[in-house]
């Protein structure tokens, strides 16, 4: 009995020993609510998946926070392993000389990755000069026009307005037959600026936007964004626009979702969110954003986060952060996240793998798949 004691003592211990030597990395992020909850659900996926890491991801509550309390830990020599970084952060960590790359990364640690299978208008957004991968996509969207198939029908249309003139015209109709809010507004740069000047090809800076030197000079107030930009404020006079934020008590999506506004300009990462919170008797699609009459559509940037790894770490925490990543780019991953939030896939192969298990048939997900469509609409 003795000996047998010993033995389950030496089985206890060698098991327990096993349990503390998995090695620890953080991750912080900067999304809350329901997304944080999703989140929290694929760190717990990963670390079932397999024995040898635990990634311990934390919301730090904003985008804003989440990189400036990474930039505050770094300092204090206490940060992240890894920090999701808003799409607007990318040139402040390409910029830091704080990060590993993510290319550098996943070929130190064994992987290898085919970057092609990336989308490219996502992976050239996250790359650096010379076009290899800083910093893994994430959370990933672009911009779409979300539109309210009752209202629009009422005035004679059956499909979203694909030009701006059309768009215009709409706004004009919905307020004519009565329509309070024909189109729902939040001041969205990003939008009205960035994702403008990417699909109809005009430039937001010289230098190629900036790519090739800090000199670069900002020029979107010299393109065709002049006219877009006044065809708003012609439309807010007119009360064909309403502006939507939570200053006003209701954002653009809560505006949208409750059928008070009839159309708006806003992430496919809301399409969840919309499908959720719209009564059952509001119809909506969604469609690319408008261009003018007669321009070749061009590729959409994408939008939301990325994930970047951060200097001064030991190996063990670079080979966990090396398998989260390579668990996050699986097509089943993939399934995942897009299932659970509005985010679409990154890569090629996971889009194959969901259009094949007929995630974009069903009703909570369909037109998704064209937020991919128009991500790629000049690499077809």
């Amino acid at each position: 009995m003795r000996r047998l004691g010993l033995v389950l003592a030496a089985v206890v211990a060698f098991a327990t020993s096993a349990v503390a030597e998995k090695t620890k990395f953080d991750l912080w992020h900067g999304l809350s609510g329901d997304l944080a909850g999703v989140v929290e659900q694929v760190c717990q996926r990963f670390n079932t998946s397999q024995a040898d890491y635990e990634i311990v991801c934390t919301s730090q509550g904003t985008y804003d926070a989440a990189l400036q309390n990474a930039i505050a830990a770094y300092r204090a020599k206490k940060a992240p392993t890894i920090v999701q970084v808003f799409d607007v952060g990318t040139l402040d960590m390409l910029l830091s000389d704080a990060i590993v790359p993510a290319h550098q990364l996943m070929a130190e640690n064994g992987y290898s990755i085919d970057w092609s299978d990336y989308f490219a208008s996502v992976s050239d957004y996250y790359a650096d000069s010379k076009g290899k991968l800083s910093s893994f996509p994430f959370n990933s969207s672009t911009a779409m026009l979300y539109w309210n198939t009752d209202a629009l029908a009422k005035i004679g249309r059956s499909e979203a307005p694909q030009t701006i003139e059309d768009f215009a015209a709409a706004m004009q109709a919905l307020k004519g037959a009565g329509y309070d809010c024909p189109f729902a507004w939040d001041y969205y740069v990003w939008i009205a600026v960035e994702q403008f000047s990417a699909i109809h090809n005009l430039p937001v800076a010289t230098r190629a936007n900036g790519r090739e030197g800090l000199d670069a000079e900002l020029v979107f107030n010299t393109t065709r964004l002049v006219d877009f930009i006044k065809l708003l404020k012609g439309a807010y006079d007119r009360g064909e626009l309403k502006i939507k934020t939570a200053a006003t008590g209701q954002g653009v999506v809560q505006a949208f979702a409750s059928g008070a506004c009839q159309m708006m300009f806003s992430s496919i990462g809301d399409h969840g969110t919309v499908g959720k919170t719209a009564g059952p008797d509001l119809h909506w699609d969604v469609a690319p954003l408008p261009v003018y009459a007669g321009t070749q559509r061009r590729s959409s940037l994408v939008g939301g986060a990325s994930l970047w790894v951060l200097k001064s770490h030991g190996a063990g925490q670079y080979k966990g952060a090396a398998a989260f990543f390579n668990f996050l780019a699986t097509p089943e991953a993939a399934l995942f996240w897009s299932t659970n939030t509005g985010y679409i896939p990154v890569t090629k192969s996971s889009f194959e793998f969901m259009q094949a298990q007929g995630f974009y048939d069903k009703p909570p997900f369909k037109g998704r798949e064209r937020a991919i469509a128009s991500l790629t609409a000049s690499q077809v």
